[in-house]
């Protein structure tokens, strides 16, 4: 990818088409978004969560499949983002400082899972 900037893949994106590599894909994806021409997430039918970073336009974008099948989760610190398809991966890092959310924390006790957008953690 010559223009700086990268791009992850987790999953199957899917776009249209009755052959799907993944590696096409992921290409696809990186230099559409990369022009800013989101035309190709529209014509996903797959699971699959793309990290996607554009120097030049100085942005970072997180891109789940419609239906958010897989979990896609973030954390904005001052210096950095981070970002990771199990939220434990997030949870387990001692080096960023997290502070509890306890109506989620409820919310877990209560329904198994955090409600909406949340997570255990207010950062």
């Amino acid at each position: 990818m010559t223009d700086g900037g990268f791009s992850l893949l987790t999953g199957e994106p899917l776009i249209d088409g009755s052959v799907h590599y993944r590696a096409s894909d992921l290409e696809r994806l990186h230099t559409d978004l990369s022009k800013g021409d989101w035309s190709s997430t529209e014509r996903t039918r797959g699971a699959f969560c793309v990290a996607s970073s554009s120097p030049k336009n100085h942005e970072v974008r997180l891109i789940t499949d419609r239906l958010g099948l897989r979990g896609f989760y973030y954390m904005v610190c001052d210096e950095f983002v981070l970002f990771a398809t199990a939220f434990r991966i997030i949870a387990a890092l001692t080096s960023v400082r997290k502070t509890v959310d306890l109506g989620a924390v409820a919310e877990v006790a209560t329904f198994g899972m955090p409600l909406g957008d949340r997570t255990i953690f207010l950062r």
